[in-house]
């Protein structure tokens, strides 16, 4: 049986194909912003100053609006992802931040409980990409073929680092080291 979300999100991709396959984009950009601009807007301020969300998100709004025509119909939240992911990256070149949309996905300033710590000290020691694609399944929601298609991956290769990921971060806050 489905749960509440799953059935809202199923009737929700399936309104945004029909709009899609109607030619009406700015409608399909619109229904996708309704399901996700939430969930685009926190990883937008993840991953960069809580100073330049509002900016980074409402420029990931403006290029979305600006590529409307190459929205991918069979993933359109991925195809939303990626934008972000692209604005945050240029961001980070922009303000001179090394490396790629990285960062730790727990707040630095909030007291956190011990296991909740040592969560955060396991993903901190995790690769990038490793980071990366486990912070958009588990924070974002995002399914496996989804996420190949926002880092540019096979989607073996996303499951593998998923998996390696888990089992890392498991290891990590149970020992605190890696083995």
């Amino acid at each position: 049986m489905s749960s509440p979300s799953t059935t809202r999100a199923h009737a929700g991709s399936t309104k945004i194909a029909v709009a899609l396959r109607s030619g009406h984009h700015h409608r399909a950009l619109e229904l996708l912003l309704q399901d996700c601009q939430d969930g685009i807007f926190a990883y937008c301020a993840r991953l960069v100053s809580i100073n330049d969300a509002l900016a980074v998100y409402n420029q990931v709004l403006v290029v979305a609006t600006e590529e409307l025509a190459q929205i991918d119909s069979k993933y359109p939240r991925a195809w939303l992802y990626q934008i972000a992911r692209e604005v945050v990256l240029h961001h980070h070149h922009k303000v001179g931040v090394a490396g790629n949309a990285d960062a730790s996905y727990l707040p630095v300033s909030a007291p956190l409980e011990e296991p909740r710590t040592k969560v955060a000290r396991a993903f901190a020691q995790l690769a990038p990409n490793m980071r990366e694609v486990l912070q958009l399944a588990l924070w974002h929601g995002l399914r496996m073929s989804e996420i190949a298609s926002i880092v540019g991956l096979p989607v073996q290769e996303v499951r593998r680092l998923s998996v390696k990921g888990l089992l890392a971060v498991a290891i990590l806050s149970r020992d605190g080291a890696p083995s």
